[in-house]
């Protein structure tokens, strides 16, 4: 059982690493352990910067306003920031098909240390992190890879998108009982918007 539920937490990379390869095919197993391998190193500061947030006393008082900026400070922006930082090694390096791909593997490789972690402090519910937490991270990847092509060429708001959907959607998901539903709400618009994005423009071509 303990085998299966670490399957579990690292399942979406070993998707990704079989998947992908086959869906683009200028996307290689170099490329795939590469993007992964990106996203152990943005796991790590984000982590230090989480340890390093807990440990500020404003954010330990137990309040709305206090909560909702936690979460706009280290998902929203530190931690979409990180991701977009390391995304620029992706696209320095590969053509926008393999680039979009590398971007959601090492989003997807961040996902699951963090349902590891989750999973090591005492969370179980890893079926319900593959379904949500690792749904909006994809998301979230998407709108930071979208924002790094626009920016070449025009201005563009889609960063804007990735730090809201993930600090709105920890915001809900922090909140108890009926108010969770809100952050599927929030995966549902971010698909939403996703699509509107990508099929009129066709981004990943």
């Amino acid at each position: 059982m303990l085998i299966l539920q670490i399957f579990l937490c690292f399942l979406p990379i070993f998707l990704s690493l079989i998947l992908f390869p086959f869906i683009i095919k200028s996307f290689n197993f170099k490329n795939a352990f590469f993007s992964v391998f990106i996203g152990f190193l943005t796991f790590i500061p984000i982590i230090i910067i989480h340890y390093l947030l807990y440990n500020i006393h404003f954010f330990t008082k137990n309040s709305i306003f206090n909560l909702f900026l936690f979460c706009l400070i280290f998902n929203g922006i530190t931690e979409e920031t990180i991701k977009m930082l390391f995304f620029y090694i992706h696209n320095k390096l590969f053509q926008k098909s393999v680039f979009f791909a590398c971007c959601i593997t090492s989003s997807l490789t961040l996902a699951s240390f963090e349902t590891f972690i989750y999973f090591l402090t005492g969370n179980t519910n890893i079926i319900l992190r593959l379904f949500t937490a690792v749904i909006i991270h994809t998301i979230c990847a998407l709108f930071s890879a979208i924002y790094i092509e626009e920016k070449k060429s025009q201005i563009s708001f889609s960063f804007f998108w990735a730090i809201m959907l993930h600090t709105l959607y920890n915001f809900f998901a922090s909140l108890p009982d009926f108010f969770n539903f809100f952050s599927i709400i929030v995966i549902i618009f971010g698909i939403i918007k996703l699509i509107v994005k990508f099929l009129p423009n066709n981004e990943i071509s």
